[in-house]
Parts: C-alpha cells; sequence; structure tokens
C-alpha cells in the first residue's frame, strides 16, 4: 500500500505536491509520511497541500520539518482547513509557519483561498 501511496505523489524536482489526498492530518503520526516527503525533497522551493485538512498537532509536526527549508518560496494551502472549526485555524497557520518567521526563507506566494475561515484566520498570520 504504500507504494501505490508514493506512486501517487505528483512531484517536480523543486515542488513536493500533497494536493487532493483527502489527508485528515489529527495527529503527529497522521502526517508522518508527508513530513518524511518533505524533509527528503530538496531542494524544496513549493509545498502544495491544497484539498487536504490538518489541526495544530499536525500543523506542528509540519511546520517543524519546513523550519530546515530556508529554500522554499511558494506555500499552496488553499482548501487546506476544509471541516475544521474557525477556532482552530489561527493556532494551526500560527505552528505551519513558525519556523519560516525564523529559517530565512522569502515567500513570494502564498495561497490560502478556499480556506473560508474569515478575519479570524488571518490571526494566525500576524503573529
Amino acid at each position: 500500500m504504500t507504494d501505490n501511496l508514493s506512486k501517487s505523489i505528483k512531484s517536480t524536482e523543486h515542488e513536493l505536491s500533497w494536493a487532493n489526498r483527502g489527508l485528515k492530518g489529527n495527529s503527529a503520526a497522521d502526517v508522518k509520511e508527508l513530513c518524511n516527503a518533505i524533509e527528503k525533497h530538496k531542494p524544496l522551493k513549493a509545498l502544495r497541500l491544497e484539498g487536504n485538512t490538518i489541526n495544530e498537532e499536525a500543523a506542528t509536526a509540519i511546520g517543524k520539518v519546513l523550519e530546515k527549508h530556508n529554500e522554499i518560496e511558494r506555500l499552496i494551502w488553499n482548501d487546506l482547513f476544509t471541516t475544521r472549526l474557525k477556532t482552530e485555524v489561527p493556532p494551526s497557520l500560527i505552528k505551519l509557519t513558525q519556523g519560516l518567521l525564523t529559517n530565512g526563507c522569502h515567500i513570494v506566494e502564498l495561497n490560502l483561498s478556499d480556506n473560508a475561515f474569515g478575519p479570524i484566520g488571518v490571526k494566525g498570520l500576524e503573529t
């Protein structure tokens, strides 16, 4: 089964796509395979996570591995918080982006469309 999952990952040389896999990241264990893929993908210029859903614990795990990628430029995270409460989004965004704030990366694209988190979601980007 792992081989089938690996084959379904569509990535380019500098982009890792975990898009539209229906991932329900409710824990660090749920996103372990994704975190391993992020860690191994070098250089990582773009990360596509659209069409999945993650909570704060999963976001923490992803954020820790993203911390090691100061070359990242594009974060395609639209439709990432489907089924999540609006109050869950700000802490998840904070955890996803914490390491990116200190690792020296230069983000040129951040796509958060179709998340429907409203003004409360922006609080996760204010910090």
